[in-house]
């Protein structure tokens, strides 16, 4: 579906949306599964998939309505275009989906759980920090990365981790953009950096910051909602930052001013990565809980891109462009992998999807990425598989942070 941006009113999700009417239908075709009500529950999977096709949770659901119909044939098809995705599932977990299992399915299970591809480790940080954004310097290499543990925006030198600048108690480093000897950081209030008080009011800035000197060159904020910010990116000639809690984002005109709604609340569930193309006149956003969207930033329309039959878009962190093609961090769905995904010219359809780094020793839980030249760079091992909900360590030995290096092939 297309619309064009324009606000809307406050709202969790708008119901006409993509996004919303999906909801309403998975809600619908799993409580019909629960009531053993099976060609209502098919029926709404059904129509749910028109609407996101690579969803595992609604092949799944699919699956299962069609087992309780008696349709075994389409419930394999349902379970085999799942698998086809790459995705996993325990089969403990979905007895009734137990006469479906032959040795193809088997083995194409275990294969999406195998290793694939390689990188190199170019850094270990054994202090835990929590690694969530990235930004290199390309002419230098110079390194940045964005702490939450530790509530820092820290500077690489001769491998060692140095605090370029310390935010206050409670208040973590998440995205990181570089503009020349500009540093953009999203910074927002959390749990899991130290200090951090639920009783105090939230805080979210946009800090400008001089990489070289440290120095704070402007702070901007947005009262008008409580905001939480993530993903930021410095585009051709605005700034982008994504609101993960309110599902909104924001847009820094000519980086000064006053933020503008760009994607107002109510047709994202988690707005996270955010990628322009080489001419500077599209966006994409990356929706944790429904996959990628074209924003067309002459006309202001949004159109929501199809995933290929060999994967799904659910789950997509960071984003980042490699010549006409996107790099995609995606965590949300297990293994951890690395996606390449080729776009069309215009960038409104995907090509083809290619995974060129899945699970193996040394990723889990990526974050923030950058492309420097024909290289992938990217914090391979963020940490925040360490902590807990509340920031507290899961371990008195965790593992250390690592910014992971792969060389890209045109």
């Amino acid at each position: 579906m297309a619309f064009a941006v324009l606000p809307v009113s406050a709202q969790t999700v708008d119901p006409d949306s993509d996004l919303g009417r999906f909801r309403a239908l998975r809600i619908e075709a799993a409580r019909a599964v629960q009531a053993q009500e099976w060609d209502k529950a098919v029926a709404a999977s059904d129509e749910a998939l028109k609407i996101m096709p690579s969803s595992g949770a609604l092949l799944l659901l699919s699956a299962q309505a069609r087992v309780g119909a008696g349709k075994t044939a389409e419930a394999k098809a349902s379970l085999r275009d799942y698998l086809a995705r790459g995705m996993v599932v325990s089969k403990s977990s979905y007895p009734q989906l137990s006469p479906l299992w032959d040795a193809k399915l088997d083995q194409q299970l275990i294969a999406n759980s195998e290793p694939i591809g390689t990188f190199k480790p170019v850094q270990r940080h054994a202090a835990l920090s929590v690694a969530e954004g990235l930004a290199i310097e390309a002419k230098s290499g110079k390194t940045y990365l964005s702490a939450l543990s530790r509530g820092a925006v820290n500077v690489v030198n001769n491998g060692v981790l140095n605090p370029l600048y310390s935010l206050p108690e409670g208040v973590g480093a998440y995205g990181l953009a570089l503009r020349g000897d500009d540093l953009w950081v999203a910074t927002s209030s959390g749990a899991v950096t130290k200090g951090y008080d639920p009783a105090k009011p939230a805080l979210a800035e946009v800090l400008h910051i001089d990489r070289l000197s440290g120095q704070i060159k402007a702070r901007f904020t947005d009262e008008t909602a409580p905001r939480r910010f993530g993903d930021i990116f410095a585009g051709k000639t605005d700034l982008y930052v994504s609101d993960g809690q309110k599902g909104e984002v924001l847009r820094l005109n000519n980086y000064s001013g006053a933020f503008e709604v760009l994607i107002p609340e109510g047709y994202m569930g988690s707005p996270q990565g955010l990628v322009e193309n080489e001419a500077g006149n599209v966006l994409i956003v990356s929706d944790y809980s429904s996959g990628l969207y074209r924003i067309n930033l002459d006309s202001g329309d949004m159109d929501r891109l199809e995933a290929p039959a060999n994967i799904t878009l659910l789950g997509v962190d960071g984003l980042a462009r490699y010549g006409n093609d996107l790099i995609a961090i995606q965590n949300g769905i297990k293994p951890d992998r690395i996606l390449r995904l080729r776009l069309s010219a215009d960038w409104k359809t995907i090509s083809r999807a290619e995974t060129l780094l899945r699970g193996g020793e040394g990723l889990r839980e990526p974050t923030g990425l950058q492309v420097v030249g024909n290289k992938l760079i990217f914090i391979a091992r963020s940490q925040w598989s360490d902590v807990g909900a509340d920031g507290t360590p899961l371990s008195v030995t965790p593992g250390p942070a690592i910014v992971g290096e792969m060389v890209l092939r045109p």
